[in-house]
């Protein structure tokens, strides 16, 4: 058996809400594999991820998509979310 998994976690610590109080640090944990590229962008309590981070989650997705990085069909975490195309 051969495993071509990658996890990452990418923290954001925003610099205040909308209300000018500090927020907490965000987290996303993503797996990625070589077949299927992201197979989950979920946060905290395995939420999606837009529940984690807003609208900024598209933000994170278009930039996994501008550096070539799949998307599994059916990833988890990517409710409300769509993938853009790639600019070539």
């Amino acid at each position: 058996m051969e495993l071509d998994v990658f996890v990452a976690v990418i923290e954001a610590v925003p610099v205040s809400s909308p209300e000018g109080r500090p927020t907490e640090c965000v987290r996303l944990n993503l797996q990625i594999t070589e077949a299927n590229g992201v197979e989950q962008i979920l946060g905290k309590n395995n939420r999606d991820a837009v529940q984690e981070l807003g609208a900024e989650a598209q933000l994170v997705v278009d930039a996994l998509v501008a550096l070539g990085i799949d998307f599994h069909p059916h990833a988890l975490g990517m409710k409300k979310l769509h993938l853009s195309e790639r600019v070539q």
